[in-house]
């Protein structure tokens, strides 16, 4: 008798056990993994997810995200003046802002890149509000004109793809988390789109990170621009003058020190390089390498070599400042792609290159 209520009570605890681990399996119960929970009820809809409404850090990473991000073409606002005034004024954000903060630190911004799942949109006049984040003081002022230029680090085909130009009309910045759900439904997108549309990532990302939201009038002729010297804007980094740098990095903590990083071939640097400089060259398989053409293929990279083992791998807090040689040496440009490509995020471009860093008082770090 005793033996087979034994065997029962163990038989029970196992179909306990097993019960448990399907419903944590399938989200009925939450053990703490997830951000937020997913309703029990039915499986979140890929485009009419729920908004998160956690003001820390976000992770964006739930069940659809891959079907989210897929149908990005899905977003298209376009807002008149008139509404982004109403709204933005019933949700106690500035309405009349003149110009961004960083205007005191840079000079006026002439281009901007766009996430390529956005472009589209924005192309076809169907967006017509950009979102940028602010990693660095940047300058925009109202009336002002920018390049838009395609952000496809990974897909693109070309180097620079110049989409047009635009006119800022309205202009504000703000905290992330202040964008609140008044004004995201407005904008054509929830919380989950945050952290791809303004960072083109999907990892998690702090909420009080503040970002520039830009309405502007987008224009269709195609701007002119020198094709032989690199634009003051580069997918994936911000550009920095020699003589903003220190200003940009004004303090820091042993974490988050900014680096230089020479980028140059091997033959350029043996003519010397910036002290403290770490060494992440690119080195070329071909001579049209290290001439910069605007709309160069890309496929002219092929065989070319990147060595980025002296580079510390924290790649989300870390500053890395690449320089090439001169205002037309491109090799600079092709490492801060393979550093996107592979996960960093906090790069910054040297205008001008060494030639010019070399024109104002050494920088140490």
């Amino acid at each position: 008798m005793k033996k087979s209520v034994i065997i029962g009570a163990f038989l029970g605890l196992l179909l306990t056990l097993g019960i448990g681990f399907f419903l944590v399996q399938t989200k009925v119960i939450d053990m703490g993994r997830t951000k937020f929970s997913a309703s029990p009820a039915e499986p979140r809809d890929p485009i009419q997810s729920p908004l998160a409404t956690l003001k820390g850090e976000f992770n964006p990473k739930f069940n659809g995200s891959g079907d989210l991000i897929a149908r990005r073409s899905a977003l298209k606002p376009n807002m008149r003046p008139d509404i982004w005034e109403k709204t933005l004024s019933a949700v106690g954000l500035p309405v009349f802002q003149r110009t961004t903060s960083g205007c005191r630190f840079a000079d006026i911004a002439s281009g901007v890149f766009i996430q390529a799942t956005h472009a589209a949109a924005v192309e076809k006049g169907e967006s017509n509000i950009i979102l940028l984040p602010n990693t660095t003081p940047r300058c925009y002022s109202t009336g002002s004109k920018i390049i838009l230029a395609l952000d496809n680090i990974v897909g693109g085909t070309s180097a620079y793809q110049i989409m047009g130009q635009a006119t800022i009309e309205r202009l504000v910045e703000v905290e992330m988390a202040k964008l609140s759900e008044a004004i995201l439904p407005v904008l054509g997108m929830s919380r989950e789109d945050l952290p791809y549309l303004i960072f083109g990532t999907l990892n998690p990302i702090n909420m009080h990170a503040s970002v520039t939201m830009l309405l502007v009038t987008v224009d269709r002729e195609k701007p002119v621009l020198d094709p032989t010297v690199i634009p003051a804007f580069v997918a994936g980094a911000d550009v920095l003058k020699p003589s903003a740098i220190r200003r940009m990095f004004p303090t820091y903590s042993e974490q988050d020190r900014p680096y230089f990083v020479d980028a140059r071939d091997p033959s350029a640097r043996a003519h010397g390089t910036y002290a403290g400089a770490l060494q992440a060259p690119m080195i070329s398989s071909n001579p049209a390498q290290l001439r910069f053409q605007l709309n160069t293929p890309l496929t002219v990279l092929a065989g070319a070599t990147f060595r980025t083992d002296a580079l510390i791998k924290d790649m989300f807090t870390v500053p890395y400042i690449v320089f090439g040689d001169t205002a037309n040496d491109p090799t600079a440009l092709w490492v801060i792609r393979n550093l996107r490509i592979l996960g960093h995020r906090r790069l910054y471009f040297v205008e001008g290159g060494l030639e010019a860093l070399q024109k104002v008082p050494h920088i140490k770090f």
